[in-house]
């Protein structure tokens, strides 16, 4: 793609932060996120000029999605699960084509890359208060809440009367910690942990409770200081720990959390089956356990995301798959400390599905994005907060 004028740089940042605000922040209205998505989608796309690389990509993604389409109808996967599932993997790979024609919009500020992940963390995090604090007063129900906004979340008692409350684009909040820079306003920073530190624990989950101190960890390894974030997060951590430390410990230990666990080996075992039969190909997009769901809109979506996967793209379908995810973000990385930051938070986020089912929700879509934003704006001077960088070559 071709060089733009600052005006258009800014248009570009404008589109995407007000897109990943909505889609990340705000549950529920798929059908009106999707539209967002095509929309914004084909707004960059008309403006850009294409090289040779975005367009071989582009060729690979569809490549992939078609060929497990077609073995799919081979396997008789129901054709309303098979375009729900196709739909969504179309809609992230659009997300990330997005953010490769952001990145490449000019010049980015590594500013506003932040105001858009404080805006994305606070906005979620006065969400979920909010709706705790209707539910609390006896006003709505949580299902009521959850019906209306049009999402699905696990609900349990998580101490002091509060309830369990994640959104599915949590996941995104990983790449907030470590992709933040911050250092400009004190406050700020502070607020940003807060809000961060409230979804994460409002969603109660083991995952993102480790992710979480990983990801200071990995951001403290690239900044190289103990600012106000790593300080503030390390605070909140321990008010945390004290005040909920009979809640956490259930969470982690408890009878609750064996049950969780054997759904969970029930479903690989399953899974497992399944695979072993298809291991090459796969069963298709869409495709399901006979008999074993999870649930009954997302049939083909079970908490253990990778097994799933590896059933319906089979090994290499999946390892396709997989390439055409890390190669926008890898070809960003000219130097060797970007490309291991870059890999250490994919290891990080691909953890996830091994026990969640968002994976390749719009939270993670979002999340690379904004991580291809940042290693653009990091790569020669990440700790030069203020300046704007010129963009490297890529997609």
């Amino acid at each position: 793609m071709g060089n733009t004028n600052i005006a258009d740089t800014r248009n570009s940042m404008t589109l995407f932060g007000s897109l990943a605000i909505f889609c990340v922040s705000v549950p529920g209205s798929a059908n009106l996120k999707g539209i967002c998505i095509i929309v914004a989608w084909t707004c960059l796309l008309a403006r850009a000029r294409l090289q040779n690389g975005f367009i071989f990509w582009s060729f690979s993604v569809l490549g992939n999605l078609a060929i497990w389409y077609e073995v799919a109808l081979f396997h008789g996967v129901f054709l309303a699960d098979l375009l729900n599932h196709l739909i969504r993997l179309l809609l992230f790979f659009l997300v990330l084509s997005i953010g490769a024609m952001t990145v490449r919009s000019g010049v980015i500020n590594a500013r506003g890359l932040d105001n858009v992940i404080f805006s994305i963390a606070s906005l979620s995090a006065v969400l979920k208060i909010a709706i705790l604090g209707i539910v609390l007063s006896g006003l709505y129900s949580l299902d009521a809440a959850q019906s209306t906004l049009g999402f699905e979340t696990v609900s349990a008692d998580i101490g002091l009367g509060l309830q369990r409350l994640g959104f599915p684009s949590d996941i995104i909040l990983i790449f907030l910690i470590a992709c933040y820079v911050g250092g400009r306003n004190k406050t700020a920073d502070l607020l940003l942990m807060l809000a961060v530190t409230v979804s994460i624990f409002l969603s109660f989950s083991r995952y993102l409770f480790a992710a979480y101190a990983l990801c200071l960890i990995l951001r403290y390894c690239r900044v190289r200081k103990l600012d106000t974030v790593s300080r503030t997060a390390i605070l909140l951590g321990i008010a945390v720990f004290l005040l909920f430390s009979a809640s956490l410990a259930e969470r982690f230990v408890g009878e609750g959390t064996a049950e969780s666990d054997e759904t969970r080996t029930l479903q690989v075992q399953a899974l497992t089956g399944v695979i072993m039969r298809h291991l090459t190909l796969g069963t298709g997009i869409g495709s399901s356990v006979n008999g074993f769901i999870r649930s009954e809109t997302m049939p083909f979506s079970y908490e253990v995301e990778w097994y799933a996967m590896t059933m319906q793209f089979g090994l290499f379908g999946l390892l396709w798959f997989i390439g055409n995810l890390l190669a926008p973000l890898l070809s960003l990385t000219k130097l060797n400390k970007g490309r291991m930051f870059v890999i250490s938070l994919f290891a990080i986020w691909g953890v996830a599905g091994f026990t969640n089912p968002d994976a390749t929700s719009l939270g993670s879509a979002f999340g690379f994005c904004i991580l291809m934003l940042s290693v653009a704006c990091s790569a020669e001077h990440w700790q030069q907060t203020a300046a704007i960088i010129p963009m490297p070559r890529t997609l």
